[in-house]
């Protein structure tokens, strides 16, 4: 014979059911997780993509100054979320370091400078550079022995240099510069034409 339950089984039943979460049990029951503590001397926790971003930008800059590196080192070294989160930054460091070195303009890259030049004016890079191959041997330092001043990589005349610049609204720039040589030679081609260079590439 089937008996129903008392009022007050009934009421344990309830209280039970309030107290134990539905799916859960109290001996399987896990404290809500902390966050990492913090590395010594990190008075503030950073997150990953934080430090991404920060990174990114100072990568791409034409130098990193000390304080800079500092600061990323600090965003590397105070990730809010621990070591895991630590050995992230530097696989991101890595990786953006490896971009620079294929991809940044610097005086041994010229190439690069030609890019980001094309990029910015307009034009077509595989003629940028076979005129500044013609002109210098994509060599900044290059400097004409035959007495016309011609210097750097689209050898340029340290006249049509200063005024190129002028009208680039731009101040004074050193004429061995790849990044500015660069600049000037894709900007005037897009505004003067071909006209001023000779070279068997222009």
């Amino acid at each position: 014979m089937r008996h129903a339950p008392s009022a007050g089984l009934a009421a344990a039943f309830v209280t039970i059911a309030l107290v134990v979460p539905a799916g859960a049990s109290a001996a399987t029951a896990e404290p809500a997780p902390t966050a990492a503590k913090l590395a010594a001397g990190c008075t503030q926790g950073y997150t990953a993509k934080q430090h991404r971003r920060y990174a990114k930008r100072l990568f791409q800059r034409d130098h990193i100054s000390r304080k800079a590196s500092r600061h990323l080192a600090t965003l590397r070294r105070c990730q809010a979320h621990g070591r895991h989160a630590v050995r992230s930054a530097k696989r991101a460091e890595r990786r953006l370091a490896h971009w620079r070195a294929l991809y940044h303009c610097t005086q041994g890259k010229v190439v690069n400078c030609i890019r980001a030049a094309t990029r910015r004016y307009g034009g077509d890079f595989s003629h940028n550079v076979a005129c500044a191959r013609s002109e210098s041997g994509l060599n900044p330092y290059a400097h004409n022995a035959g007495g016309s001043g011609a210097t750097g990589l689209y050898q340029f005349l340290p006249s049509t240099w200063a005024g190129t610049l002028a009208r680039m609204g731009v101040s004074h720039k050193s004429i061995y510069s790849a990044e500015w040589q660069a600049r000037a030679a894709a900007w005037k081609f897009r505004n003067d034409g071909y006209g001023e260079w000779s070279g068997a590439g222009c």
